[in-house]
């Protein structure tokens, strides 16, 4: 498999994912500690959208690439 191929396999796996907020948080919960800083990004189209941790942690500095 070619990396062409292997993308268009990623973005179909990724299509038929399906998360909830609350079980992402769960997994996450034991990562996150006051005062760190964090680094996640905007979601493209059908990417995790990980932008709701800024409000469940506002005692950490999450940072998005530039």
């Amino acid at each position: 498999m070619n990396k062409s191929d292997a993308r268009i396999l990623a973005k179909k796996l990724r299509q038929g994912l399906c998360y909830q907020e609350e079980r992402l948080n769960k997994l996450l919960c034991p990562y996150l500690k006051d005062g760190q800083t964090v680094g996640i990004y905007y979601p493209l189209v059908d990417e995790i959208d990980l932008l709701f941790l800024e409000k469940i942690y506002p005692n950490i500095n999450f940072v998005f690439p530039s």
